[in-house]
């Protein structure tokens, strides 16, 4: 491998024009080279991350063996060994580790590569934690994750006439001129071929041909320059195109490895600095750390010539890793409505004739007078925000039927259906003990009773694109619930034929024993969804003159 320590003479200067510092961010360095203007060559490379280049910790016991799900690093560089790798803080979740040597799959030794876990939670530096178990044990092996993308070079040609049918040659730095420059493994120090081709891999600017008798390294077609290698690549001129200066050729090159983060040392007394000179200790050394890299492209004439040359530096780094922690979210509101709205826009199909509407607040309906021969109706409109993934569930139960009351207080429990003089039951049924789970149509010639239904108003899920998933019960949404949605991907609803009755259900009831029922959910987390909950309720005859009242308590669960 060719020597890439360099003596740290004076401070470099940063003002240099061409220097291109792709994927800069706060905290990074750049390390020291000689820097020279880029000229008329702009390299452009859509993922500047660097390679992980590792060493598995050779210990003992319960670190690295099979089944286990923690990886255990080397944080020390070897310059030797050509292992940089400082801290598992240069991946990220979702990283993929693969094992040299064990690329492919083999059952008796690797899986063929591992996935990096979440990396947002507080670990060693030499720790990585896997979604997956190692299949076999590790110690002293070594891994990488490979980052690859497109590499963009925009090149100002010479346009005389001695470039007609000449050359353009692309030098791509690479670690050294040996065939492990070029076996598909991340390298300190420069980007490996990683056995390209110029087919799919390799495009030339229109009228010039990309040829590949330089395409893979070797000590005898790797080119060094000073103390440096690099890959070439080819592009031919065809003889005819024309060339303008005032036109930049556009060179893509695709599947390259970028480097895995170079060794730190960079002066004759082996001690880490950065760019401006200042002492880093051996834990400091790598991360964080930047490394530019030189690409040249030289234009050749006819007879192989030079009659342009020019380089740009681009500077690779670490990703910057950004955690945020989302809190999670669940907001149920409850709005009163009144009867003029109710009415107008005829929610739950309650008529604006015929029947008794009143206002509702948030906290309380009174019903006030109320009839033996009409319905008399109230409505909520219930507004539901979460960002619970799995969503949430509404449910009700009352305290008991309407009782009669004295003074603010109930003076009769209704169990079952109670005392018929002085309690009000639910939905007119034929059981005794209703199972509060089955809505009915409800005409007035069907006698007393106190009941809830359902419409919905609005319902807007953010996560996956739907706008109404809002869901009613089953006995609601057959044949009598007063919104049917009519578009897959909209808020389109339509009433049921103004002429069938509603249906309507009894509240699930404590004083009876019963559970809570749910009466609308949703699987996924919403924006905003908005159900009106209507309330209807006549007398008898049967039920003594005075007040009644009940309380209906809401519960809302949501799974996240």
């Amino acid at each position: 491998m060719l020597e890439k320590t360099m003596k740290h003479l004076s401070q470099v200067a940063l003002g240099v024009t061409g220097l291109a510092l792709i994927g800069l961010a706060g905290g990074l360095h750049l390390p020291d080279k000689k820097l020279q203007a880029a000229g008329d060559l702009d390299v452009f490379p859509s993922n500047s991350r660097l390679s992980f280049l590792g060493e598995v910790a050779s210990s003992t016991g319960t670190t690295n063996v099979s089944g286990t799900s923690i990886l255990y690093i080397k944080t020390a560089q070897s310059e030797t060994d050509g292992i940089y790798a400082t801290s598992s803080a240069q991946l990220t979740a979702g990283d993929i580790i693969y094992f040299k040597g064990n690329e492919t799959a083999d059952a008796t030794t690797h899986n063929v590569s591992y996935t990096v876990a979440t990396t947002n939670v507080t670990l060693p530096d030499n720790q990585i934690p896997l979604t997956n178990v190692l299949a076999a044990n590790t110690n002293g092996e070594t891994i990488y994750n490979k980052m690859t993308g497109e590499v963009k070079f925009s090149y100002t040609p010479d346009d005389s006439a001695a470039a007609t049918g000449g050359k353009l040659v692309l030098y791509i730095p690479a670690a050294d001129n040996t065939a492990a420059s070029n076996d598909g493994v991340p390298d300190s120090g420069g980007f490996d071929f990683n056995s390209i081709d110029y087919a799919t891999n390799v495009t030339c600017p229109t009228g010039w041909a990309a040829t590949g008798s330089e395409a893979a390294p070797s000590s005898t077609n790797g080119v060094i320059i000073g103390n440096t290698a690099y890959h070439t690549i080819t592009c031919v001129h065809d003889g005819t195109t024309a060339i303008s200066a005032s036109t930049p050729l556009e060179i893509k090159v695709t599947g390259l490895i970028n480097p895995a983060p170079e060794y730190r040392v960079r002066n004759e007394n082996g001690e880490y600095y950065t760019y401006d000179g200042t002492a880093l200790n051996a834990d400091e050394a790598g991360v964080g750390m930047m490394d530019s890299y030189a690409f040249r492209v030289a234009q050749l004439n006819n007879a192989g010539v030079s009659v342009k040359n020019t380089n740009t530096y681009v500077a690779y780094s670490n990703a910057v890793k950004m955690t945020v922690r989302v809190m999670p979210q669940l907001t149920y509101k409850i709005e009163g409505l009144t009867a003029s709205a109710v009415t107008t826009a005829g929610i739950c199909n309650i008529a604006s004739t015929g029947e008794t509407t009143v206002d509702s607040s948030a906290y309380q309906i009174d019903f006030g007078s109320i009839g033996n021969t009409y319905f008399t109706n109230a409505a909520q409109k219930m507004t539901v925000t979460t960002n619970a993934a799995h969503g949430y569930v509404v449910s009700a139960r009352y305290e008991d039927q309407m009782a009669y009351s004295e003074n603010g207080h109930r003076k009769y429990a209704c169990a079952n259906d109670g005392d018929l003089a002085y309690c009000i039951p639910g939905v007119p049924h034929t059981t005794a003990n209703d199972d509060k789970l089955t809505a009915r149509t409800w005409a007035v010639t069907d006698g007393r009773g106190f009941g809830y239904s359902l419409e919905i108003a609005d319902g807007d899920s953010y996560l996956n694109g739907d706008a109404v998933n809002v869901t009613l019960p089953t006995t609601f949404a057959t044949d009598g619930h007063m919104s049917n949605e009519t578009s897959a991907t909209g808020k389109s609803y339509t009433k049921v034929d103004s002429a069938q009755y509603q249906k309507w259900r009894s509240f699930a009831d404590a004083e009876n024993n019963d559970d809570p029922v749910q009466i609308f959910s949703n699987l996924r987390s919403t924006n905003k969804d908005e159900v009106y909950v209507c309330y209807r309720i006549m007398a008898s005859v049967d039920n003594v003159p005075g007040d009644y009242q009940t309380t209906v308590v809401y519960t809302i669960t949501a799974t996240f």
